[in-house]
């Protein structure tokens, strides 16, 4: 078993962000890094982005193995851009949160991913509006289906991994779900850079 850490790199405001995300193989292989790296950018940033405005720009995917240290790193550039209607209400700091969850109860078994240029009129009193938040449930849906579903015929599976420990104790995801409530990303130095 090896487990894969990709860093999903990019700019909004003037800032970098980064995305972590944890995948599983059962009989991993130096050549799936490289894999993997094409199919974040194709699978993950490809579909986040529509719910993103212009302004977030997508730079690279970096793949690394967190139990092999001598298989290669990939950095990946990705150059992509939010599709969703640009406005000048977005808000580098506002940002859609999806939940990740695992069949294991307590806060080892869910994480979170942001994502970073949102906001003007799909808010409703600090929430999604319907039809923003139907949006995002149909994005969910794809991103489970794709990554954690029993029907997954990719060799890579979503997982949680504590940092803490050791790579072969991480957790599969069992389900992504958008989060109702608008998130916030504390922004230091902003405009710095990474």
């Amino acid at each position: 078993m090896t487990v894969y850490r990709a860093e999903i790199r990019g700019v909004i405001a003037g800032q970098g962000f980064i995305n972590v995300l944890h995948f599983r193989s059962a009989n991993g292989t130096s050549s799936q890094v490289a894999q993997l790296a094409a199919l974040v950018g194709s699978n993950w940033v490809d579909y986040v982005r529509g719910e993103q405005f212009a302004q977030a720009e997508y730079k690279q995917v970096k793949v690394k193995t967190l139990d092999q240290p001598s298989w290669p790193e990939i950095e990946l550039p990705v150059i992509l851009n939010g599709t969703a209607a640009s406005t000048a209400n977005y808000s580098p700091v506002m940002c859609i949160v999806l939940k990740k969850k695992s069949s294991l109860a307590g806060r080892h078994g869910r994480g979170r991913v942001y994502l970073a240029g949102c906001g003007g009129s799909d808010m409703v009193h600090g929430n999604w509006a319907n039809q923003r938040f139907n949006r995002l449930i149909d994005l969910c849906a794809a991103m489970t289906q794709f990554w954690c579903a029993p029907s997954n015929t990719l060799p890579f599976w979503m997982v949680l991994h504590n940092y803490n420990g050791p790579p072969q104790d991480s957790i599969n995801v069992e389900v992504i779900q958008p989060r109702l409530m608008i998130g916030f990303q504390r922004r230091r130095n902003l405009g710095v850079g990474y």
